[in-house]
């Protein structure tokens, strides 16, 4: 972890002040490991060090930037990991309010695993303002992600999800994977399965993700 951001900040001074920032904001920590993933988080942190992290580290550090936020337009936040819900709604709250900028951000954007969610999450993470919520579901079929050491999520379950989003006039997505479990052109018929069971959720975009990790991996 690098304590010292001047580095980074530097370089952000070095945008001009007419131009739109985009902010990304990672949380480190994973309820699971995809085998799939380059981006592994810390699995299964303790709630202390989740706490010690979000408030002794990302907080103070987000804060730093706020005379860089100030100076321009900001087009996007995104909450992206590691998986932003392995933290509470008060967590992901109070680093929304750290920003200083969350509410004129164009897009407001956060990573869920919805295998590790329920309809008391969302409904918290709606009424903060996002402007998208994203699950990564990756497939609907349990095989699939049995062999990613990914748990599974069903079709209506996100569905319901995007009822409680719905109802807050929130856009939310859903993203998909290719071959995940032969790596060949027999995926593609459970690739299909899984596009007509996206339909099913009546999520407002579906994101599509060909699995190349795989190969390098």
């Amino acid at each position: 972890m690098i304590k010292d951001s001047s580095f980074a900040k530097n370089l952000w001074y070095e945008v001009a002040d007419d131009e739109s920032l985009n902010i990304y904001i990672n949380i480190p920590f994973c309820m699971c490991q995809c085998r799939y993933c380059l981006y592994k988080g810390n699995m299964n942190a303790a709630q202390q060090t989740k706490k010690d992290f979000v408030y002794g580290y990302l907080i103070p550090t987000i804060q730093s930037f706020h005379d860089v936020f100030e100076r321009h337009e900001i087009n996007t936040i995104y909450f992206g990991g590691g998986t932003p819900n392995a933290v509470s709604p008060e967590m992901i709250s109070d680093i929304c309010d750290a920003t200083g900028c969350f509410d004129r951000a164009h897009s407001r954007i956060i990573e869920i695993n919805p295998a590790f969610c329920n309809e008391e999450y969302v409904e918290a993470i709606c009424q903060q303002g996002f402007t998208l919520l994203t699950f990564g579901v990756q497939s609907f079929d349990k095989e699939s992600l049995q062999l990613q050491k990914r748990p599974y999520c069903s079709a209506e379950k996100i569905k319901m999800f995007g009822n409680i989003c719905a109802k807050h006039n929130i856009l939310y997505s859903i993203d998909i994977m290719c071959y995940l479990k032969t790596y060949t052109a027999k995926d593609l018929e459970g690739f299909k399965s899984d596009i007509e069971l996206a339909k099913f959720t009546e999520a407002d975009f579906v994101t599509v993700y060909p699995e190349l990790n795989l190969i390098l991996n």
